[in-house]
């Protein structure tokens, strides 16, 4: 078997890295790193992925640490992935916990056309509201990290299609999806109760995590399957105690 090709770079600093794979000239997919309790610098990513392998540039932004990509890198990162992504047609977003922050971060300077946020977190920092404390963030400089926060949160709302998950019944969800959905001028709250955090937790442990890229990529957003699958399994979940 051949050996997976290498990630290509669009920006490689210290504390953040762009990445790319695949190239479609048509299609950009932008996923974000996530909050890892023992983060200690850059995961190191394959050099293709099934979004690479199914027709699309896949963009992934990687940070060294759980900093809500408020570092040093960040101005000179998002310049150079607003220029990449212009030439595309068809503009995508999927991002998790604090990657939900990357993306609204981006999607200020990148017009995506669809946009699936699951347990986004809408603000790095717990003195905000909804005052959430569960995730420490390591950020280097607190007045850059506000105000960069404060900009992405005084700005014009985004118009693309934006679908968010959450679990109502996880701390703080509901009040991250809200403030995340009023960036976006046509976002839908979908709630997947019991979910966990990230709220596709229980898709991911049955195998199913796959129905959540095929929704983002679909023509429009479509989390009818997402929805269905997950109700299903929690049932199934609720029930197995009973049987024993």
């Amino acid at each position: 078997m051949p050996a997976s090709p290498a990630p290509r770079f669009l920006h490689r600093g210290p504390h953040l890295e762009v990445s790319l794979r695949g190239d479609s000239a048509e299609s950009l997919l932008v996923t974000f790193d996530h909050w890892r309790h023992d983060k200690a610098g850059f995961t190191e990513m394959p050099g293709e992925t099934g979004y690479s392998r199914g027709g699309h540039t896949h963009l992934h932004i990687s940070t060294s640490a759980n900093d809500w990509f408020l570092n040093p890198d960040m101005p000179k990162a998002l310049l150079k992935i607003a220029r990449f992504a212009e030439g595309f047609s068809r503009r995508a977003a999927l991002a998790f916990s604090m990657g939900g922050f990357g993306a609204l971060l981006v999607s200020r300077v990148v017009a995506f056309d669809r946009v699936l946020l699951v347990s986004p977190h809408a603000t790095w920092s717990p003195d905000d509201p909804p005052h959430d404390d569960r995730y420490h963030a390591e950020v280097r400089d607190a007045a850059f990290a506000r105000a960069a926060s404060d900009m992405v949160h005084a700005s014009l709302k985004m118009d693309a299609e934006c679908v968010i998950l959450l679990d109502s019944t996880s701390p703080f969800d509901s009040d991250h999806a809200a403030a995340a959905a009023r960036l976006f001028t046509r976002a839908r709250l979908v709630d997947l109760k019991g979910g966990g955090h990230p709220a596709t937790d229980l898709l991911k442990q049955a195998g199913r995590f796959g129905l959540v890229p095929k929704a983002l990529l679909a023509d429009r957003i479509d989390e009818s399957r997402i929805v269905e699958t997950h109700y299903k399994l929690r049932a199934a979940r609720q029930e197995r105690p009973l049987r024993s």
